[in-house]
């Protein structure tokens, strides 16, 4: 009897395993999408890496009455420092770009690469772009970034750097952060990239908007109030907040020509970033 039934304990094994065909899935414990129930990893290269994102939320804060209000368009708000006068944003778009983290004084930033035509010759830049908008687009992916560990920080420019201004936009693939097939707001025929358009009703009394296209740009760097370890198989969102009444200090949007108002506001991009946390 027990021979019997170990015989048909072994056949019914035998025939479980015959009719037991192995799971794919993707086998990388450092995927987004990793499957701790397959068996067999994907023949088609299915394994999603995490990426980095930037989520900016905008702001405009009122001193007089000591008010932050969540950041609108055509909205009329008080110049810091100039009681009376008042500004309204019909538009606001700028770049941001090269986002690292930061650890032990080593930077890591994202693997990707784009080939530009930069003044006639073809250019190899890190693609770590991304294009923002308050209530349009408040956040971009800008690459993968599968690198773990402790962090202490994390740096990047506002704008675009020298050399990206006068890359050709037919080099960029549709769908890019700076492709302009949608959009050319930031792009000037015969100036090339621009880091911020913005269009500004220069005081409450305006009928028109002022276009003010702003070139140039600033590296950005943040301390994190404690070391922040990423891990494996998680995206990564460096949340920002952006305070844009924080432009004008020291500005008379009204009077001041042009050209100064671009230098100021560039000046005080620093002061109306603020991070965060994740």
């Amino acid at each position: 009897m027990t021979s019997f039934r170990f015989w048909l304990f072994a056949g019914f094994v035998l025939v479980f395993a015959a009719c037991y065909e192995k799971q794919e899935g993707c086998l990388d414990i450092g995927a987004t999408n990793f499957d701790v129930t397959a068996d067999k990893p994907c023949a088609d290269e299915c394994c999603t890496y995490p990426v980095i994102k930037m989520s900016v939320s905008s702001v405009y804060s009122d001193l007089v009455i000591d008010t932050m209000y969540s950041f609108k368009l055509d909205k009329l708000y008080e110049v810091p420092g100039r009681p009376g006068d008042s500004i309204a944003f019909s538009r606001i778009r700028y770049f941001v770009s090269n986002v690292e983290l930061l650890s032990g004084g080593t930077v890591f930033g994202v693997p990707e690469e784009l080939d530009l035509f930069i003044n006639g010759q073809s250019t190899i830049v890190s693609d770590n772009f991304g294009r923002f908008e308050p209530s349009v687009s408040p956040s971009a992916t800008l690459g993968s970034f599968a690198k773990t560990g402790t962090f202490d920080g994390v740096r990047f420019t506002f704008g675009l750097e020298p050399a990206i201004i006068g890359a050709d936009p037919d080099s960029i693939p549709s769908g890019h952060p700076l492709s302009i097939q949608s959009d050319s707001t930031l792009w000037l025929e015969g100036a090339g990239y621009q880091s911020v358009y913005l269009e500004l009703f220069r005081d409450q009394t305006a009928v028109d908007s002022t276009v003010i296209p702003i070139e140039g740009s600033m590296q950005l760097e943040f301390d994190f109030s404690e070391p922040y370890e990423v891990l494996g198989g998680f995206d990564l969102t460096l949340k920002f907040q952006i305070d844009f009444s924080k432009w004008f200090t020291g500005t008379n949007p009204k009077d001041d020509p042009i050209p100064m108002l671009r230098q100021k506001i560039l000046e005080n991009v620093s002061d109306s970033f603020l991070f965060l946390g994740f």
